[in-house]
Order: C-alpha cells, then structure tokens, then sequence
C-alpha cells in the first residue's frame, strides 16, 4: 500500500526553477515551503540532516578557514560565532551576556562535543584536541540514532564514502590514516589496518566497491561528480517503495543542495541533474491516488 502522506506538496515542488541571472535555486524558500507542511517531528529531521552545513560553517569559523558562509545550514553566521565560542569554552562577562541577546538551540551532537572537548582539554592541558573531528564524529553518531530510518542509512552511506575519500588521501600523504576517519565498524577498521590497495575490502559492501572506483579518477571535478551522482543513486535506492512521505522530502532537499552546488561549480551540469528531478517528482505526481492509498 502506498502511504499518502505530502502527495500535493511533493507535486507542487515541479513548480521551483533555476534563477538564470544567480544560477541557483530558491533553496530558502523551497524549505519554508517544506517545513509549513511538515510536523514538528519530522522539522526535526530535516533539520539534522542539513546540520552538515551547521558543521561546515563551524569548522571553517574554528579553524580560520577562508570560504564563503554556506546559507543552507540551520544557524546564521551570528549563530555560528556563539557556537563556536562554546566549543572554544569562552566565558562571556554579566556584561557581555546581558549584550549578547542570541539564544542558540544546540543539537544534541553539538552538546556532547562541548562536554567531550572541555573534558579532553583539562586531561591535554588543552592540546592536541582535534575538536573538528569530535564535532562530525557525534554528528554521524546521532544521525546512526535517529528514529527515521532514511537518515540512519543515510548517514552510514555517507560517512563511508567520506572515510574511504580521506582514508586514500591520507595514505597518499603518508599520514596517519585513524587521525583522519570517522567513527569505528568493520570499514574503518580495515581502513586502518590493511595495507592491501583495496582495504580488504572490495566485494564486501557495494558502496566501497564504487567508491574505490570512483576514487581511481584523475580528473578531480569528474570524480567530484561521481561521487555525487553515487550519493544520489543511493538515495534512489532508499526511497523505492515510497512515494509521497517524509523520506521523499528530505531526499528532494538533500538533492537540492547538490544541485546548487554543481551550478556553481558546473552549471551544465547542475541543469542535468535539476531536470532530473523534476523528473522524477513528475513521475510521482503520476501515480494513482485514492481508494489504493492509505494514510
């Protein structure tokens, strides 16, 4: 039985276009749209799954990084700055908490990362925390805890296909490879471990086949591609039996964001993918309604 679920909304979202003059999408808008529609719950969801962006934004204030503020988060730069001086433990004085007036709701990832970081920098003399990896680290342990399956899958896909990205690099590099994983289970052990070419583990799960395929590119903007088109076919695979659910919206959202990504990157190709979509949500917008459905 199909669940119906947001069947009008998913249909409406074919209406959302590229703007030709900044060669993006309406993301802002897109969400507003998503998130009136959805319950409080599933806001929840969605809001975790795009605190990667949180995370990116956090790291890149942290580290003194230079780039470009990334909008498709959950924080405002203002936000970021008073997470990141939690995650620095900096004490503000009355004064300055009587002046500072943002409130920050802090995920639970972001909670225990606070808590780990002040315990390791009083066991360290604070040295040597390596608080960027502490933060993603619990930030895959809460989506691997999340009630919705989606982002559980989800998240274990992606953190092995980052692990696997970086396990290379690092051996590329000659560095340490356990200084550069996320996480712990049998592919990052291999990763750590073996010596062979393959980790050990091609023919063992079929995303590290891929990505060991993928990886083999010299070209980085094509492999760059692939790996993205990789991430898209497993969100595919996710969402076959459903159809007009919450899954379908966080996997419409999560392929937005890669969509405006590549039409800064590589607009022609960014196009590809847009058309794609609208696609396959017309493809959805097909499918029967009624006495077959069931809510």
């Amino acid at each position: 039985m199909i669940k119906a679920g947001y069947h009008c909304l998913i249909a409406g979202l074919t209406d959302y276009q590229i703007d030709g003059d900044n060669k993006s999408l309406n993301i802002s808008s897109i969400k507003e749209e998503i998130t009136s529609a959805i319950s409080k719950k599933e806001k929840g969801y969605l809001a975790l799954m795009i605190a990667s962006y949180d995370i990116n934004n956090i790291c890149m204030l942290l580290n003194g990084r230079d780039g470009k503020f990334n909008s498709l988060g959950n924080y405002s730069s203002e936000e970021v700055k008073v997470v990141v001086d939690k995650l620095k433990g900096i004490k503000l004085s009355e004064e300055e908490e009587e002046q500072n007036v943002i409130e920050v709701a802090l995920f639970d990832f972001l909670k225990k990362s606070i808590a780990e970081i002040e315990s390791l920098e009083v066991q360290k003399g604070n040295k040597d925390v390596d608080i960027e990896k502490i933060i993603i680290t619990n930030y895959y342990q809460q989506l691997s805890k999340s009630k919705n399956s989606f982002l559980r899958i989800w998240g274990e896909s992606d953190r092995t296909i980052k692990n696997i990205c970086a396990a290379i690099e690092a051996r590329r590099l000659k560095r340490e490879i356990a200084d550069v994983v996320i996480g712990e289970g049998f592919v990052v052990e291999n990763l750590i471990s073996s010596s062979a070419p393959d980790f050990g583990l091609k023919g063992e799960i079929d995303v590290v086949d891929s990505v060991l395929s993928i990886t083999e590119q010299t070209n980085m903007l094509k492999k760059e591609k692939e790996l993205d088109l990789l991430r898209w076919k497993i969100i595919d695979e996710l969402n076959v039996f459903e159809y007009f659910g919450i899954d379908v919206l966080l996997s419409y959202y999560l392929k937005l964001c890669m969509i405006n990504r590549w039409l800064m990157l590589d607009e022609a190709f960014g196009r590809e993918m847009f058309a794609k979509i609208v696609e396959e949500l017309s493809n959805k917008e097909r499918l029967p309604i009624g006495k077959d459905m069931e809510e």
